[in-house]
């Protein structure tokens, strides 16, 4: 009797799964289609027509004022670092960092105020009230700020763009947001995670689920509503759009009752009549040999994103409460067919992440029921499966898995697009986990009027050699500078494709700069001091590494510091080769540091007259 019953609740749970999750396919594979048909159609009709765009032609465009906005609430572990990186690499002169800190957060203030002391380009915005209020708030007193700045200064910014305090800022972001304005109102470049090792199934999730939303639902969404939702990083508001939102919420462009300002700020430009497109702009590059001999790496915002489950859990239960249950409660169901439909896709995780996580505990449950039935350990049941509608599923299932996999290839390759497919039930836990933790939330408001604060996360910022995509080229650099001509650069790269030597070495053998300007190009690029010779004892730091390790990788101990740190001066960003090498002789922390080649070769002798002094 137990038994049959269990049958039978069991057999309900897999019809009521077999119909909804029927409805949802059809949707995807409608979105997919359309994706399909509209890559089809700009290679056949637009491409063949209108020349894509080039760095060249962002290069062109003279550069207009730029602000950048990072609210903060207690990042004194990140902040630091993300702005004096972002400042380091940012291949643009005429923007600001305006940078929000609470008065109740002095240690994230002081480490703004330390980098802003550093570079002019960093001011620091103070919200008066103490915190956790919300991003939304934040930003307001960030904006008021930067019209303080443009009354002091004289200037006045053209755009305006949202960044978070863990971002890794693309060199050419700023280049890209110039070229479209003022004529677009909102501009969203692809947010893509940081790569993590296999075996990080929770960081890796978002892997996965950005992939496939920006590089292709955001796409379709564009398409068919003519603009998107932003996503809080990587999103820049032109001057008439962030006019707009003030006037529309009374002086403040952020509504502070959200906690997605960012999602609620592109659908009112959307009411507004405004245009947002999420824009793709790939720089293409040989690869290692293998499935992918080209690869695309997109100029996007890359962070690190949760790696543990319950952090992962409170960041998604925030985007659950901003835009499905406090994005329904502020817009209803406004505009046209479209946009219904992509507010119904916004939506509708809350039930379909009990309905996954449901479907996963039937496959598991149907998985041990047929050991059981085969090894004879429990009764057959006779309860009849629609096998139409079980095979549409399945058909369902593989597209949404291939569709999955394919994007995660393109950008991380088949190692992580084959893990994206296990990863599904952990992504499905953790969906279903973050909606039972957003409702919750959301009812203790409802019915005691608790307040909706910054839920914010841990954040955690790559180690400088994880950043090396995201540097600015040595070329562009020098160009910048002034100190090499573009017709000379092109010729250095074009003899780099046959000779695979690197640039440096290249433009010094053909005089076109000098050791002093390329060191200190590399220094800018590599975000690494230059260091003197004179700076390091030789005779006493001769013991630290073999004089192997050294000569073979042009490497030499600078100076151990008093924490510990050994100093390293390198010629050259270092290969994981030499890291692992200098790690067998020095189980310490490890920072470093650069020198000129000549210079190094100079200690690398003085080594060498010594051991034989020595041996005498």
């Amino acid at each position: 009797m137990v038994v049959n019953f269990y049958y039978g609740i069991l057999h309900i749970a897999f019809i009521l799964c077999l119909y909804l999750i029927f409805i949802w396919g059809i949707e995807d594979v409608l979105v997919d289609i359309f994706y399909w048909a509209r890559v089809i159609y700009r290679r056949l009709f637009v491409y063949t027509k209108y020349p894509r765009l080039t760095v060249e032609d962002l290069y062109r465009k003279e550069e207009q004022w730029i602000a950048i906005m990072v609210p903060a609430w207690q990042e004194a572990g990140v902040i630091g670092k993300m702005l004096e990186t972002t400042i380091r690499h940012l291949d643009y002169d005429r923007y600001v960092i305006f940078c929000g800190t609470y008065v109740n957060d002095p240690e994230t203030s002081r480490e703004v105020d330390f980098i802003s002391e550093k570079y002019q380009k960093v001011v620091r915005a103070t919200v008066t009230h103490p915190g956790p209020t919300n991003k939304a708030d934040c930003l307001n007193f960030v904006v008021r700020e930067i019209h303080s700045y443009e009354m002091q200064h004289g200037i006045r910014f053209s755009g305006y763009v949202l960044h978070d305090s863990e971002d890794i800022v693309h060199p050419l972001e700023l280049k890209l947001f110039n070229y479209l304005l003022p004529r677009k109102d909102m501009m969203q470049i692809p947010v893509t995670a940081l790569e993590r090792s296999w075996k990080d199934f929770v960081a890796c999730t978002y892997l996965d689920e950005f992939s496939e939303w920006h590089l292709k639902d955001l796409l379709v969404r564009e398409s068919l509503t003519r603009t998107i939702p932003s996503a809080g990083v990587g999103t820049c508001f032109s001057r008439r759009a962030m006019s707009f939102l003030e006037e529309k919420n009374g002086g403040d462009p952020f509504p502070t009752n959200s906690l997605t300002e960012d999602y609620v700020a592109g659908l009112t430009l959307a009411e507004g009549g405004m245009e947002g497109i999420i824009f793709h702009f790939p720089i293409a590059f040989k690869g290692k040999r293998g499935i992918r001999r080209t690869r695309k790496i997109y100029v996007s915002v890359a962070e690190y994103f949760p790696d543990t489950f319950w952090a992962a859990v409170r960041q998604k239960s925030r985007w659950i409460l901003g835009i499905a249950l406090q994005g329904t409660e502020t817009f209803g169901w406004r505009g046209d067919i479209f946009d219904k439909f992509f507010l119904y896709r916004d939506r509708k995780g809350l039930l379909t992440s009990f309905v996954n996580f449901l479907a996963n505990i039937l496959f598991i449950n149907y998985m041990l029921l047929f050991v059981g039935l085969k090894l004879n350990f429990l009764p057959s049941y006779n309860y009849a499966i629609p096998r139409t509608l079980l095979i549409f599923n399945i058909f369902f299932l593989a597209n949404r898995l291939l569709h999955r996999a394919l994007f995660v290839f393109l950008l991380y390759g088949w190692k992580q697009s084959l893990l994206s497919i296990p990863r599904i039930f952990v992504v499905n836990f953790i969906n279903f986990c973050a909606t039972m933790r957003a409702l919750k939330i959301f009812g203790e408001h409802l019915l005691w009027g608790k307040p909706l604060v910054w839920d914010k996360t841990q954040h955690v910022y790559p180690a400088e050699e994880q950043l090396s995509a995201y540097r600015r080229r040595l070329g562009d650099i020098l160009v910048q500078w002034k100190a090499l001509r573009e017709e000379d650069l092109k010729a250095a790269l074009r003899e780099q494709e046959e000779s695979k030597e690197l640039l440096g070495e290249i433009l010094l053998r053909h005089k076109l700069i000098d050791e002093d300007t390329l060191f200190k190009a590399l220094s800018e690029q590599l975000g690494l001091p230059l260091v003197s010779p004179d700076a390091i004892d030789v005779a006493r730091m001769a013991d630290a590494l073999p004089k192997e390790l050294c000569v073979g990788y042009r490497v030499f101990p600078a100076s151990i510091e008093k924490d510990g740190t050994l100093r390293l001066a390198v010629t050259r960003a270092v290969v994981p080769e030499c890291l692992n090498e200098i790690k067998r002789h020095w189980s310490g922390p490890l920072k470093f540091c650069l020198i000129k080649e000549s210079d190094m070769l100079n200690i690398l002798s003085d080594l060498t007259r010594m051991e034989v002094g020595s041996q005498i």
